[in-house]
This record gives C-alpha cells, structure tokens and sequence, in this order.
C-alpha cells in the first residue's frame, strides 16, 4: 500500500491499506493515508469521514496533527472556512514549523472570513517567498491593510506585489494601487513616476 501510495497509485493504495487498517498494529496510522489518499482524489465527503471516526478516539493518535491540518485542507477546498478555521488553528498552534502553503491556507481562511488583523499577521511572514504564491499573499496583504485603513501598510504590500512577475493581472492592478496610494501619502514625486511607468507599461489598462 505504501509503495502504491508513494507513486501516487492511490486506487491501488487504497485497496492494500483496507485489508489492514483494523489490524492493531496499523489502526492508529492507516487511517491517515487512507484519508490523504481519497483527498488526492478528491473524494472530500470520504475524507471528513475517515477524519472524523479519527479525531473522535479519545487517544491522541500518532497522525492527530496531520490529520487535522488535511481536514482543514478538505474544508478550504470546498470554500467551508470557518469549519475549516479551527483546525488550521490547532495544526498552526501545535506545529515547531510549518511550510509556506499552509500558512497561506490560514491567512487566507482569516481574509475570507475578514479576520483582517489575523490575516495581517500570517501573510506578512510570506512577503519572502519569491514566487506566485508570494505575489498572491501581497496582493491579499495590501487588501487586508486597505480593509484596516493601513494605507502606508498597504502602499509597501503593493509596491512588494508590483515587483514580481509571476502574475501579471496582480501586477498591473498592484502597480496602479502602489501609485495612487504614494499620491494619496504625499509622495507626489514618487507617484507621478510611477503613473507615468504605468501608463507606458500598460496603456491600455
């Protein structure tokens, strides 16, 4: 089951891992890549069921954090944030390090449910990553900001998001919002240069 599993053979996983996930040795473990499985698959519904039956036990169980972390993946993908929330929350609280997607997932479950000072906090560690996904979270971060009446907050997320070129429809909109707030700041300057890049850059936006 897990040879299949690791060459993403998740039919033929599956079916090795229901011959043993009620054996003792393999119940407190199979359980988890069985959901992660059918979350590959999409099969959601399965997913929320398998991880339910698994987070009820009264013991916490070997995959407990990883298990909640892929019922709140299953919840984001089908656009249930606040259901999604708590369990983003435990896996972020209960976690020494956690990768740059996942924390996007929280922050992102914070901005669609207008949590803006939580979703603040958790896009800005994401000014770093270099690539759309880092373009995305700055383009959300300069919203959020905006949403807060931040706008030198929101001027910096912007100016960050125009510098990269991974998504040009952000980058357009990013460069025009970064020159209208340095206008709106006093940066008369700055803003009449950026206007008129923009305009050069995009003259038929």
């Amino acid at each position: 089951g897990l040879l299949a599993y690791n060459d993403k053979n998740y039919e033929e996983a599956l079916k090795s891992f229901e011959r043993v996930h009620n054996q003792e040795e393999y119940k407190d473990i199979v359980p988890y890549y069985e959901a992660e499985a059918n979350y590959f698959q999409g099969n959601y519904d399965k997913v929320l069921t398998l991880s339910n039956r698994y987070l009820r036990k009264s013991d916490k169980l070997f995959y407990d954090k990883e298990m909640q972390l892929l019922t709140g993946q299953t919840l984001f993908e089908q656009k249930k944030f606040k259901e999604a929330l708590p369990y983003f929350e435990y896996y972020y609280d209960n976690s020494e390090k956690i990768r740059k997607e996942e924390l996007y997932e929280l922050a992102y479950t914070y901005y669609r449910l207008e949590k803006w000072p939580q979703a603040i906090e958790k896009f800005q560690p994401l000014s770093n990553a270099q690539d759309s996904l880092g373009q995305t979270s700055m383009y959300l971060l300069g919203d959020c900001y905006l949403k807060t009446g931040d706008k030198k907050g929101a001027r910096n997320a912007f100016g960050i998001c125009a510098d990269m070129d991974f998504n040009a429809s952000q980058k357009e909109a990013a460069s025009f919002l970064y020159a209208k707030l340095s206008y709106e700041l006093g940066n008369e300057s700055i803003a009449t240069r950026e206007f008129y890049d923009f305009l050069k850059q995009y003259p038929n936006s």
